[in-house]
């Protein structure tokens, strides 16, 4: 179900579950993934589940080739969607592709067998990605801003047992995301964002 000023639609009628829902800037449109046994797809449809269309095509029938695709982000000017994808590597990296489904490729590939990347953000003005990464080899993930096209990074958090799932307030000037503490409890946080310092 997808809500739009506190009314449920229903998007998803198949046979696959569906999950992470992301719609774009305007709330026209929506993204999401389908889930199947082994393996899940993109697809872009209208606000209202109208106009579905299947973007990525992941499943195989040899089972080393299916590919896990999650995390749908719109880029600033809906022109795109850039999703993490183990397409060529034991990890998550983040990929890209156009809403007619062409121009599949990587975005932004990290070293593979560190954790990987997730939960892509872009600023507004499309000059920094926002990205959950276990980069540094410290085994934790923590939030990393990356000057686009090829960076550099920067660390944003430092947190002993993590850093997840970073999301860029509406107006660009904080970033919120989740923090472990005491290995046991979660707690809201917020930093400013690469785009105001």
């Amino acid at each position: 179900f997808f809500f739009k000023q506190k009314t449920a639609y229903e998007i998803v009628d198949c046979d696959w579950s569906s999950d992470v829902c992301s719609s774009d800037l305007d709330g026209t449109r929506i993204a999401h993934v389908k889930l199947d046994v082994n393996s899940s797809e993109l697809w872009v449809s209208a606000a209202d589940g109208s106009a579905a269309k299947q973007l990525t095509r992941y499943e195989s029938r040899n089972l080393n080739e299916n590919v896990w695709a999650f995390r749908p982000t719109w880029w600033p000017d809906g022109s795109k969607l850039l999703y993490v994808a183990d397409a060529t590597t034991n990890d998550l990296m983040i990929w890209e592709v156009g809403l007619d489904g062409r121009n599949l490729r990587p975005f932004l590939i990290a070293r593979d067998y560190d954790g990987g990347l997730d939960r892509p953000n872009v600023t507004a003005d499309g000059k920094t990605l926002i990205v959950m990464s276990y980069r540094g080899g410290v085994g934790k993930s923590q939030v990393w801003a990356v000057a686009l096209p090829n960076g550099p990074w920067k660390q944003l958090t430092e947190h002993a047992d993590g850093a997840y799932d970073p999301a860029i307030s509406p107006d660009g000037r904080r970033i919120a995301y989740v923090a472990r503490a005491d290995r046991k409890s979660t707690r809201l946080n917020s930093s400013h964002s690469q785009q105001s310092r």
